[in-house]
């Protein structure tokens, strides 16, 4: 999860397109539109209503209907990390209404 100043912040839609390097090479996270404030008093989970972000980036739990948690953000994280590594969009021959139901039904994750 990313934090401002003084509070953390769970983005709930991180992707690779929502990742930016500057001339510098800087990494920036951008589109903080679904983005939460987490609140001390909370679990730490946010509640959405249906699944947040790109389900091709999106955690298996959060598309099912659960909270939105940390491990959720770490989870598209992973997805980010892979695809930088095998250079391709995870699921790539499938749209994502298709990727959606390999996720949850089949348990698909994207292969090496």
């Amino acid at each position: 999860h990313g934090f401002r100043k003084d509070k953390p912040v769970l983005h709930c839609d991180l992707k690779s397109g929502n990742i930016l390097l500057t001339e510098t090479l800087d990494v920036k996270v951008c589109d903080f539109g679904l983005s939460q404030i987490v609140q001390k008093q909370l679990s730490g989970s946010v509640h959405t209503m249906g699944a947040a972000g790109n389900p091709y980036w999106t955690a298996p739990e959060v598309m099912a209907g659960a909270e939105y948690t940390k491990s959720s953000d770490v989870y598209s994280y992973g997805i980010v990390a892979w695809e930088v590594f095998a250079r391709k969009r995870p699921f790539p021959a499938m749209n994502p209404h298709q990727a959606t139901l390999a996720i949850l039904m089949e348990d698909a994750r994207p292969g090496i």
